[in-house]
């Protein structure tokens, strides 16, 4: 749980907001890598908070493309259903082949990863008890290409607190040649983007 965390204690339609202390915010796609909002924490009801975001490895050993996204961060209106975090993001790789750019909004319900009776965000990837929907746009071009956007739908974008992420957070060092487009980057490197179903990316960016 967050500590001291934001708290929407909802009782006989009455909502009481409790501030707490800045956490990790992790949000990760069905078997992508994840993506860190640093110092973040839920807003308070009807409000946003600005977030950049830092691709992470999708798991030790299976590194990322470095990406990094700008984004915002809302909590919904407590009195108009579920509870409901609204994130918008705009992500770009750095790791080749090629680029590869993303831009989406999200809303997730939060409620059933919830417990104690009390609105919050898991302390781990809560898989299938949080439910969401994702409608954005995205693109992925070899060196020196040019092409249009293709609009996605996905509803497996999950949220959760990650402040202690094991392994923990990193800004990712190397060279500046991470960010080469004209390379083939890692082997089976993963990015924080939506899981696209077979046939729909083009084959230069599988």
């Amino acid at each position: 749980m967050l500590r001291k965390s934001l708290l929407l204690v909802f009782s006989l339609g009455a909502v009481c907001v409790c501030a707490g202390a800045r956490a990790d915010v992790c949000f990760q796609y069905d078997g992508q890598a994840p993506i860190v909002a640093k110092g973040a924490k839920l807003p308070p009801p009807n409000a946003c908070i600005p977030v950049p975001l830092v691709e992470q490895d999708f798991q030790p050993g299976q590194l990322s493309r470095v990406g990094i996204a700008t984004g915002s961060l809302c909590m919904g209106d407590p009195g108009s259903g579920n509870p409901i975090v609204v994130f918008q993001y705009t992500y770009d790789a750095c790791g080749g082949p090629g680029s590869y750019f993303e831009s989406a909004t999200c809303r997730i319900d939060i409620l059933s990863s919830s417990g104690g009776g009390v609105i919050s965000l898991p302390t781990e990837n809560p898989g299938s008890k949080q439910s969401s929907f994702c409608n954005g746009v995205f693109t992925g071009l070899l060196p020196n290409q040019a092409g249009g956007l293709r609009q996605f739908t996905d509803q497996s974008l999950r949220v959760w607190d990650c402040t202690n992420r094991n392994p923990p957070f990193h800004v990712p060092a190397g060279n500046i040649l991470d960010c080469n487009g004209a390379a083939l980057g890692p082997s089976g490197a993963r990015r924080f983007s939506f899981p696209p179903p077979d046939g729909m990316m083009t084959p230069r960016d599988r």
